[in-house]
C-alpha cells in the first residue's frame, strides 16, 4: 500500500522548564534546559537534535530582542494581558463533552510559530498540488466515477462512506472545494508531513483572524522586524472569487447577496462563525431562515423574500436538506440540493466532500496524483493502510503498537467509530482486542505510521512559586487554501494546534490550545490585493430572525431593568422610618408577584407584616430559578443569537452583566455565606443595575439607526408600556386614596422624584404626580411619552412585505392618539384613568401579536411577496 499519513496529533508531554528570575532587563529569556524532548524537532532552534550550547534561530532570537524587556515579569504581564484580551473579546469555544452552552475561554499561546517565507511557500507549492487533486477526485465521484471503475479508488471505501452523498451524484459544480484546510507535522528530522485534511466545513478560519488580532497587538516590533506576511489580501481575494462566481447567477441588475449558514449558538465554534461572517461581510443565517420557491434560494428579511446566490456553509454534509439527505435535520434548507441541481446557487463547500477526510484514503492519492496530474505529491503523507484490504491488514497487525489507529469512518452511525488510539500506549490485552476487532470488521480501522511531532515554545504564567514557566509545546500546523477563481491561494500564515500536559493529541476539543503562525521575510515590495468586492445595498437586509431577537432583546434588556428598579424601591421603602402604609404595602407586594419577585405558589397573605414581605423577597432573589436569573439569562441568550450584528461592546457588556449575575448566584449559594438581610440583597441589586444601566446606554447611542434598532426600541417602548402601565393599574383600582407618600414610592419606581417646593405650588401632590406618570409629553417613563416613541417607531419601519389581506395591520397610529387625547388630560382621581390604563396593556399585547405576525414569521403566506 502506497504510504499516507498520521494520528491526529501523537505527542510526548510539554517539557517544562522553570524560568531563574532576573531583575535586569535581559535580551533574550534564559534558553539553556528550553529544549525540545528527545526524538522531537526543535522549532525554536532550528535543529532536529539540540542542546544547551544552541541558541536559537535567528528569527527567534529577533523576535525575542525585539521586546524591551524579556524578563519573567514582563512575559507574566503579556500573557495576563493576553488573556485579558480574549476575555474582552468573548473569543469562546465549546470543548467535547460540554454542557451546550458551557462556553469556555479560547485558549492562545504567548509566542507564536515562525516559519521563514521559503519554507512555507514549498508548503504552499505542494498545498495548492492537493487542492486540484482532490477537486479532480470530487468531479469524478459525483460525475463518471472512472477511478473506481478503473480500480483507482475502491468503492467500498468510496461509496461505503457516509460522507458520499448518492443525491448528489450528478450534480456538477463550477467548483467544488472553495475552501480547505490541511494538517501538517514536523518529523525529528526536520521533514514535513501532511497528517489530515479537512474539506467538509474546516474551521479555524476565525479563530486564526482573532490569534493574528492579539497577537500582533502585544508584540508589534516583532512583527514588523521580521517582516511577517499579512492575511487580508488572501481573505479579499477569496470573497471576491465568490462573489464573481455568484455573479453568473444573478438576473439584470439583481443585486448579490451571499450568506454564512449556521447550526446556532449551540455550535462548537460559535464564536468563529459569527467572526467570520462580520469579518467577510456575509449575512449570518441559521436554516429557519432560508425558504426554496421554485429552484431558487430566499432569505426571508423585514422587506420580503430576497434571493440567495452564494452560501458559505458550517453545516455538516448530511444535515444540508433534510428533503433528500436526513429527514430528521433542522439544520439545512429542504430543497437545497434541487436548488443546486439547477445551478442557482453556488455553495462553499459542495455538500459530499467529507469522504476525502476518511484517513484511509490518503493512502491512494500518491498513485491518483501520478494518474491525473501527471506529478508526484510534494507534500507526503505519513505511511498509512485502511485494514479493509486483507493484504494490508496482515501487514499491520503484529506491529500496532507502531502506528496510531484510526476510525475510518469518523462519527459514522453504520461503523465502528472511536477516539484514535496509539498503539506504544495500549497493554497486551487491549492489542489482542484491537486485532480480533480489526479481523471482525477491518475496514473500519485505518493504521498510521507514528511520528513524534516537533515543539515550540509557550509560556505558563507565574505559580505559587513566583517563577514564569517556558514550556516546549507540541504541535500541529494547520495551513488553509482559499479559493481565488483561477486557483487556490494558500494562507502566509496559519493556526498551530498545542497539545496540552499529557493528552497525546493536539485537539482543541480535549483541552489543547493555538498559536498564530507568521510567515517572516515577506517580500518587502507588497503583492497587489484585488479590490473590495462591491457591497450591495440589499446586503443590509435584516433577516427576520434577526429582526425577532432585536425586538425581545430590547424587551428584556427593560424587563431586567425594571425588575431591579422594583426590587431596590421595595427595600428601600420597607427600611425608611415611615413604613408604608397598608395600600402602599398591597401595591408593592401586588407589583412584586406580578414580576414573580416573590413567591406565587402558594400566593402569601394579601397584607403581610413588612419583616416578613422582606424576607420573602430576600429568599426568592437566593434562588437558582428567580425572575431576576431568568430575565438576564434570557437577555444574555437572546445578545448571542445576534453575536455578528451588535457591536463588540454591546456583547461584551451583556457578558459582564452575566458573569456578574453567576458571581451572585454563587455567593448565595455558597452554604457558609449566604445573604442574611436585605442591606447585602439592596448592595447585589445596585451593582446589577449599574451594569444593565451600561448596555441601555450602548443601546441607546452606538446601534445604527436602521430597522433593526427601530424594533429593539420598539421591544423597550412596548415592554415599558406594559410595565408602567400593568403598575399603575393596581393603584387606580385602589379604594384607599393615594396620600403623598405612596406618590413618592410610585414616582420613585419609574425614576421621577418629586420637587417638594414645586409640587406644593402647583397642587396636590398626588394628582400631580399621577398626571407626570401619565400625561407628561416629557417625561421618559410616562404613558404619553412611550406612546409617542412607539408610534415614532412604527412609522420608521419598512411597509409590510406581503398584501394587507394576508395579516391586516390594527389601527395603531389611531388608537395611539386616542390614547394620548385621553392621557394629557389631568384625572381629578387614579381611578379616572384605570380604563386608559386597561387599553395601554391590551394595546402592548396587540402590538406584540402584530409585529410577530407582520415582520416575523410572515413567510408561510401564500402571497408572500419575493424579492419586494
Amino acid at each position: 500500500m502506497t504510504p499516507t499519513f498520521a494520528p491526529d496529533s501523537a505527542v510526548t508531554p510539554p517539557t517544562t522548564l522553570p524560568v531563574s528570575g532576573c531583575s535586569a532587563p535581559w535580551p533574550l529569556p534564559p534558553l539553556d534546559h528550553a529544549m525540545a524532548a528527545k526524538g522531537h524537532f526543535d522549532e525554536l532552534r532550528g535543529l532536529a537534535a539540540s542542546t544547551p550550547d544552541h541558541g536559537p534561530a535567528p528569527a527567534w532570537r529577533t523576535f525575542f530582542q525585539s521586546l524591551p524587556d524579556a524578563s519573567p515579569e514582563t512575559l507574566d504581564r503579556h500573557h495576563a494581558r493576553l488573556q485579558r484580551l480574549i476575555r474582552d473579546n468573548g473569543t469562546s469555544y465549546t470543548a467535547q463533552g460540554d454542557a451546550l452552552a458551557e462556553l469556555r475561554p479560547w485558549e492562545l499561546n504567548l509566542f507564536p510559530l515562525l516559519l521563514s517565507h521559503a519554507e512555507w511557500h514549498g508548503l504552499a507549492t505542494g498545498i495548492q498540488q492537493r487542492m486540484r487533486l482532490l477537486e479532480q477526485v470530487m468531479a469524478d465521484v459525483y460525475g463518471p466515477q472512472t477511478l473506481m471503475q478503473q480500480g483507482w479508488l475502491p468503492p467500498a471505501l468510496i461509496q461505503g462512506h457516509p460522507g458520499y452523498l448518492r443525491p448528489m451524484h450528478g450534480i456538477m459544480q463550477q467548483r467544488y472545494l472553495h475552501i480547505a484546510a490541511f494538517d501538517l507535522i514536523r518529523d525529528s528530522r526536520g521533514l514535513w508531513w501532511l497528517m489530515a485534511q479537512r474539506t467538509q466545513a474546516p474551521s479555524g478560519l476565525g479563530y486564526l483572524i482573532e490569534n493574528r488580532h492579539v497577537i500582533r497587538q502585544l508584540f508589534p516590533d516583532g512583527f514588523n522586524q521580521l517582516q511577517t506576511a499579512t492575511i487580508t489580501g488572501v481573505y479579499r481575494g477569496f470573497l471576491q472569487a465568490l462573489h464573481q462566481q455568484c455573479q453568473q447567477l444573478a438576473e439584470g441588475d439583481e443585486p448579490l447577496t451571499l450568506v454564512l449558514l449556521t447550526s446556532g449558538p449551540w455550535s462548537k465554534t460559535w464564536f468563529e462563525q459569527a467572526y467570520l461572517a462580520r469579518y467577510l461581510g456575509l449575512t449570518l443565517v441559521q436554516a429557519s431562515d432560508l425558504t426554496v420557491r421554485g429552484n431558487r434560494l430566499y432569505l426571508k428579511t423585514l422587506h420580503g423574500l430576497v434571493r440567495v446566490h452564494g452560501m458559505l456553509r458550517r453545516v455538516d454534509d448530511s444535515w444540508m436538506d433534510a428533503l433528500e439527505l436526513r429527514p430528521e435535520s433542522r439544520e439545512g434548507v429542504p430543497g437545497l440540493l434541487q436548488v443546486m441541481r439547477d445551478g442557482q446557487v453556488v455553495v462553499a463547500n459542495s455538500p459530499g466532500s467529507s469522504f476525502l477526510e476518511s484517513p484511509a484514503l490518503q493512502g491512494f492519492l500518491p498513485p491518483l496524483a501520478r494518474h491525473l496530474l501527471g506529478e508526484s505529491l510534494q507534500i507526503p503523507s505519513l505511511p498509512t493502510w485502511w485494514c479493509g484490504e486483507a493484504a494490508a491488514l496482515q501487514g499491520v497487525e503484529q506491529r500496532l503498537q507502531d502506528f496510531a489507529i484510526k476510525p475510518t469512518y469518523s462519527g459514522s452511525e453504520l461503523h465502528d467509530s472511536f477516539p484514535t488510539r496509539l498503539g506504544r500506549q495500549l497493554d497486551a490485552q487491549e492489542l489482542l482486542q484491537l486485532q480480533a476487532n480489526m479481523r471482525r470488521q477491518g475496514d473500519d480501522f485505518t493504521v498510521q505510521q507514528y511520528a513524534p511531532l516537533s515543539q515550540m515554545p509557550g509560556w505558563s504564567r507565574a505559580d505559587d512559586t513566583g517563577s514564569g514557566r517556558m514550556e516546549m509545546r507540541s504541535l500541529v500546523l494547520r495551513l488553509f487554501a482559499l479559493s481565488d477563481g483561477a486557483g487556490w491561494s494558500v494562507l502566509p500564515g496559519g493556526m498551530a494546534r498545542l497539545a496540552a500536559g499529557t493528552d497525546p493529541f493536539t485537539s482543541m476539543q480535549s483541552g489543547g490550545s493555538s498559536a498564530d503562525v507568521w510567515i517572516t521575510g515577506w517580500p518587502t515590495t507588497p503583492e497587489p490585493s484585488p479590490p473590495p468586492p462591491r457591497q450591495d445595498a440589499e446586503a443590509e437586509h435584516i433577516v427576520s430572525r434577526t429582526a425577532e431577537n432585536l425586538f425581545w432583546l430590547g424587551r428584556y434588556t427593560e424587563r431586567a431593568e425594571n425588575a431591579v428598579r422594583l426590587q431596590l424601591l421595595v427595600l428601600d421603602s420597607l427600611q425608611q422610618l415611615d413604613r408604608p402604609g397598608p395600600a402602599l404595602r398591597q401595591w408593592l407586594q401586588q407589583l412584586l408577584q406580578d414580576q414573580q419577585l416573590v413567591p406565587c405558589d402558594p400566593a402569601p397573605a394579601v397584607d403581610l407584616p413588612d419583616e416578613q414581605l422582606s424576607r420573602l423577597l430576600v429568599q426568592q432573589w437566593q434562588q437558582p430559578d428567580c425572575a431576576a436569573q431568568g430575565n438576564v439569562e434570557a437577555l444574555a441568550r437572546t445578545a448571542a443569537e445576534l453575536r455578528s450584528q451588535l457591536p463588540h461592546q454591546h456583547w461584551h457588556l451583556v457578558q459582564s452583566v452575566e458573569r456578574h449575575m453567576q458571581a451572585l448566584r454563587l455567593e448565595n449559594q455558597q452554604a457558609d455565606a449566604p445573604i442574611t438581610s436585605s442591606m447585602d440583597m439592596d448592595s447585589q441589586l445596585r451593582q446589577l443595575s449599574h451594569a444593565l444601566a451600561a448596555v441601555t446606554g450602548v443601546q441607546l447611542d452606538r446601534l445604527q439607526r436602521d430597522a433593526g434598532w427601530q424594533l429593539l426600541m420598539l421591544g423597550r417602548w412596548i415592554e415599558r408600556l406594559s410595565f408602567v402601565a400593568g403598575s399603575l393599574l393596581p393603584a387606580s383600582a385602589s379604594s384607599t386614596p393615594l396620600d403623598r407618600q405612596a406618590a413618592s414610592t410610585i414616582m420613585a419606581l419609574f425614576d421621577q422624584h418629586l420637587q417638594q417646593p414645586r409640587m406644593q405650588a402647583l397642587g396636590p401632590p398626588t394628582a400631580e404626580a399621577w398626571h407626570t406618570l401619565t400625561g407628561s409629553p416629557r417625561h421618559p417613563r410616562s404613558l404619553h411619552w412611550v406612546l409617542e416613541q412607539i408610534r415614532n417607531a412604527l412609522q420608521a419601519l419598512p411597509p409590510l412585505p406581503f398584501s394587507p389581506e394576508v395579516v391586516e395591520p390594527v389601527p395603531f397610529p389611531q388608537q395611539i392618539s386616542q390614547l394620548q387625547e385621553r392621557l394629557k388630560t389631568p384625572a381629578a382621581a387614579p381611578s379616572d384613568s384605570a380604563e386608559a390604563l386597561r387599553q395601554c396593556v391590551e394595546l402592548a399585547i396587540a402590538l406584540t401579536d402584530n409585529i410577530t405576525r407582520s415582520y416575523f414569521d410572515p413567510v408561510d403566506h401564500a402571497s408572500r411577496s419575493v424579492g419586494a
